[in-house]
C-alpha cells in the first residue's frame, strides 16, 4: 500500500460515530416553566400544562435530531462552586420571590414527576451528580467519555461554547433562536467571559467596569502586562483582587478547573447506568397516566427514533 492510500485512509471520515444527544434539563425546564407562566390561564397547581411542554420538548428534540444516545443532564440542589465562591447564582432566590410561579410547589411536582419520566424512558440517560451541575455533567461527557461523537448539546447557556475549542463534532442547538450557534472564535469568547464574569451566575469581573473592551485590551497586552502598566493606574490592592478573581473566575467558569473528584463521580454515575429498552405500551401508560396524553400524536411520529436510542 503507497503512502498515498495510506494517508486517504487514514484520513478518511468515519461513518460509524455516534450521534449523542445532550439535554441542558435544567435549562430546558426553566425555560418551559417560564412559558407556562406566560401562557397558561389561571393556577395550574399541578403544572399539567409544563408537563406536556416539557415532554413534548423532549420528543421534538429526538425527532429532529435522530440520536444514536440521549443524556439528560440535572443540576443537584447544592453546587461545588459555592464552595469556592459563596455568593454563586446569590440573586436566583430573590429572582424566584418576584415570580407569580409557586417554587415550592414546582419542586414538589417535578420531584414526582421526574421519576416517572424516567422509568418511561430506561433507554435515555437521566444523569444528576451529587453537587454537580448540567454544565458539569456535559462538559465531563464531551472532555472525557464521548471523545469521538458527533454531539448536538441544547441549552441557550454560553457556558458550554468553550466546548466548541479545538473540537468541530460538537454543536450547541439554541432552542429560542432555533439555529446552532456559531462562535467565530470560542476561546477569546471564553478568556473574555473569565474577565467580565457572568451576571446571571453573579460572577462578578476581575475589575469594576471590565466589558468586552476592556477585555479585549487585556488580552491584547496579556493579564500581566496590564496590571502592572503604570498608565493603567491600578493599585497594589487592586492588583492583589484582579489576580485572585481572575484564578476564581477560571474554576467558576472553566470546564477545564471541574475538580477531579467530580470529575470521576460523573463519569462513575454515567458509566453505572442501567440502562434498558423502550417500551412503546409503557410510555404510553406513563402519558395517559399524567394526563398529558395529548401528545400521542408526536410520540407516534417519533416512536421509531426512540427505538433506536440504545438498541
Amino acid at each position: 500500500m503507497n503512502n498515498t492510500l495510506q494517508k486517504f485512509i487514514k484520513n478518511a471520515p468515519k461513518t460509524d460515530k455516534k450521534k449523542v444527544l445532550m439535554i441542558d434539563a435544567s435549562n430546558m425546564m426553566f425555560r418551559v416553566l417560564f412559558i407556562t407562566e406566560k401562557y397558561s390561564e389561571g393556577l395550574d397547581l399541578d403544572f399539567d400544562l409544563f408537563k406536556h411542554i416539557l415532554v413534548n420538548e423532549l420528543l421534538n428534540s429526538i425527532k429532529k435530531f435522530k440520536p444514536d444516545r440521549v443524556i439528560f443532564a440535572y443540576d443537584d440542589r447544592n453546587y461545588w462552586r459555592k464552595e469556592v465562591y459563596a455568593d454563586y447564582k446569590l440573586t436566583r432566590a430573590s429572582e424566584r420571590a418576584k415570580s407569580t410561579i409557586d417554587f415550592d410547589k414546582y419542586f414538589e411536582n417535578l420531584n414526582e414527576f421526574l421519576p416517572q419520566l424516567e422509568s418511561a424512558l430506561p433507554n435515555v440517560y437521566f444523569l444528576r451528580v451529587e453537587k454537580c451541575e448540567a454544565d458539569d455533567i456535559i462538559a465531563v461527557a464531551v472532555k472525557h467519555i464521548y471523545t469521538d461523537s458527533d454531539i448536538v448539546n441544547i441549552s441557550t447557556d454560553k457556558d458550554y461554547h468553550q466546548l466548541m475549542i479545538d473540537r468541530d463534532d460538537y454543536r450547541q442547538w439554541n432552542p429560542i433562536k432555533k439555529a446552532f450557534d456559531n462562535v467565530a472564535n470560542p476561546k477569546r469568547a471564553h478568556e473574555i467571559k473569565i474577565l467580565t464574569g457572568d451576571s446571571s451566575d453573579y460572577i462578578k469581573g476581575i475589575k469594576k467596569r471590565c466589558g468586552p473592551v476592556t477585555a479585549n485590551k487585556i488580552l491584547d497586552e496579556g493579564l500581566e502586562h496590564y496590571i502592572e502598566n503604570p498608565n493603567n493606574k491600578i493599585s497594589a490592592s487592586e492588583k492583589i483582587d484582579m489576580r485572585q478573581r481572575y484564578e476564581m473566575n477560571k474554576v467558576l467558569i472553566d470546564f477545564n478547573h471541574i475538580p477531579q473528584k467530580y470529575v470521576n463521580k460523573i463519569k462513575e454515575a454515567h458509566n453505572n447506568y442501567e440502562i434498558g429498552k423502550y417500551n412503546g405500551r409503557k410510555f404510553y401508560k406513563f402519558l395517559m397516566n399524567s394526563d398529558i396524553g395529548g401528545i400521542l400524536d408526536n410520540m407516534q411520529a417519533v416512536r421509531n427514533d426512540l427505538e433506536n436510542i440504545n438498541a
